[in-house]
């Protein structure tokens, strides 16, 4: 069923439970919405997420997508394959391009995650900033995602070769989460939304 109409606040509530992809990342990042002169409001990435602003009804996914297409996520990494392996296990899911210089994960319709060597980009990036080699080891990015079993998940990538952050606890945002990082220090993170951590 699609998500059930609601105002929208701040911070809209998650989509709905039976919506939710096996990888559906957190998205922590809220895309600005300008709506006729009547301000700012954020918005979490999610599919078919409908509400109600003055009387007007909004599909935020329609507004979202007038502007951007999709959304990749790229992690600069020392080995490309190793990345590549490391993350195939973890999501469970086959790369959906892998080439010299690029890996990608689709992890839903509008997102991807990509990964790139280190001394592909700095190719690109020259001198204008240091070296990405010069943060390895150094947590750069989080990659969070919801999972329907954090445990099963939180092995796979210990197995993989993460290295153990912290087990997984249920977190002051209202989130039980447990969190690793992948062969070049990057953080991930795997969640649950529990059903009465609404209002944290």
């Amino acid at each position: 069923m699609p998500c059930t109409d609601m105002d929208l606040q701040p911070e809209l509530s998650a989509c709905h439970e039976g919506q939710r992809k096996k990888y559906l990342p957190c998205m922590a990042l809220f895309l600005p919405l300008i709506i006729s002169g009547s301000g700012v409001i954020g918005a979490k990435a999610c599919p078919d997420l409908q509400g109600t602003l003055f009387g007007v009804r909004l599909n935020l996914t329609d507004l979202l997508m007038a502007s951007i297409a999709e959304i990749e996520f790229i992690l600069y990494v020392a080995d490309q394959a190793r990345s590549r392996d490391f993350y195939k296990d973890v999501l469970e899911i086959d790369p959906s391009l892998d080439v010299p210089g690029m890996t990608e994960f689709r992890l839903n319709a509008y997102c991807k995650l990509g990964l790139m060597p280190e001394n592909g980009i700095a190719q690109i990036l020259k001198n204008a900033v240091p070296h990405p080699s010069t943060g390895s080891g150094i947590p750069r990015a989080e990659l969070y995602l919801y999972v329907e079993d954090i445990p099963a998940a939180y092995a796979r990538a210990l197995q993989s070769g993460a290295k153990e952050i912290s087990p997984s606890s249920m977190r002051s945002w209202g989130d039980t989460v447990a969190y690793v990082a992948d062969p070049d220090g990057h953080i991930l993170a795997f969640a649950r939304k529990e059903k009465n951590s609404e209002g944290i």
